[in-house]
């Protein structure tokens, strides 16, 4: 016997969801394996789409497009070393007290715990008889290390191979002008195909580049703010913690969470009370508050409105895939997608559903 209409469309979707899945799951272990190809592409691109703008405007000048790019990295390539000779100071002072710093947290969240502990005494007795048959303790395994901390940490070889791959691949689109997109556009067979092509570029480059160039202008004044105010309250090194601020910043929900974090601890180890200690992270949400309830909204106006679930969900996919750069580039991609999705009509419904 023949199976029915209905089974047979039943089956033919159950198919397609299978392959789809698999698709989705190979895709995400070429990304996950293929990191080191990956990223300085993703990289090169981010910064391709951020800096485009700033090549146009020298192009107006008659400046040939080559030059141009050239005169772009190499004005990006001096801001990020001046930066960096600035903090190097700071940051290396930082990271020598660390260790003094976190014994005092230490010794004070101790103190601070001490009556718990007594509180949950019985239950160590109770520990105690949770024992192996053989009345051996049961080992303790170590949690492996975090996927994110292992993708921000690498060696010196690796970091300095990557930047350069970077570098080049940036000034290579930023010179190629155009070409490199009618390359890609030639590729398509159809007319209507490439014109809806050009046009999720454009408006890709256009979000983006819009998104990219506000929120860096946000990130610079909240870090300015950040570090006046920790200034004002006596934190130490308060043009590191505005440097960070900026660039963590730029990762939605978890950098923020990541600097309340630093901040609390060194806090604690930094000033004599914990009264004192706690004005330090409860200043900093009180204008990251203000910032994202009155600067954002103003300044981002109507355009890329992203809905914050599928944001958070972005940050911890691409940052467990891809550590902390992963975590920065995932509202581009985000954007990028949802973009794709609203000019593909068997995608429309994703594209609502990415929507704030």
């Amino acid at each position: 016997m023949t199976a029915s209409a209905p089974e047979h469309g039943i089956s033919n979707r159950l198919v397609t969801v299978a392959a789809v899945t698999l698709a989705v799951l190979a895709v995400v272990g070429a990304l996950s394996v293929g990191r080191q190809f990956f990223i300085p592409i993703a990289l090169a691109l981010f910064f391709n789409t951020l800096l485009r703008p700033l090549v146009r405007r020298l192009e107006r000048f008659r400046l040939p497009t080559p030059a141009a790019a050239a005169v772009v990295v190499l004005v990006l390539l001096g801001t990020v070393g001046v930066t960096g000779t600035i903090l190097a100071g700071p940051a290396e002072a930082w990271m020598q007290d660390a260790p003094t710093r976190l014994r005092s947290v230490q010794d004070r969240v101790r103190r601070i715990w001490r009556p718990v502990q007594r509180v949950t005494a019985a239950a160590g007795e109770l520990g105690r008889t949770a024992t192996q048959p053989d009345g051996t303790k049961p080992a303790i395994v170590a949690a492996p290390p975090s996927p994110m901390l292992e993708g921000f940490f690498g060696t010196t070889a690796t970091v300095v191979a990557g930047l350069v791959e970077v570098i080049l691949l940036l000034y290579l689109l930023l010179a190629s002008g155009s070409l490199f997109l009618e390359r890609l556009l030639a590729i398509i067979p159809k007319r209507v195909d490439q014109r809806k092509a050009v046009e999720i570029a454009a408006e890709v480059e256009d979000a983006v580049s819009h998104y990219l160039g506000i929120t860096t202008v946000i990130n610079i004044g909240q870090g300015l703010v950040v570090g006046a105010v920790l200034w004002a309250l006596g934190m130490p090194d308060p043009g590191l913690w505005a440097a960070l601020t900026i660039f963590l910043e730029f990762i939605p929900y978890l950098g923020g969470a990541v600097l309340v974090a630093l901040l609390s601890v060194s806090a604690l180890g930094s000033f004599p009370t914990i009264g004192e200690a706690a004005l330090i992270p409860a200043a900093y949400l009180v204008i990251t508050t203000l910032q994202n309830n009155i600067v954002s909204p103003l300044l981002y106006g109507k355009r890329l409105k992203l809905n914050a679930v599928a944001v958070l969900v972005a940050v911890i996919f691409w940052g467990s895939l891809w550590g902390i750069l992963g975590a920065l580039l995932a509202v581009p991609m985000l954007a990028s997608a949802k973009i794709m999705c609203d000019h593909i009509e068997a995608l429309a419904p994703l594209g609502k559903f990415l929507e704030s």
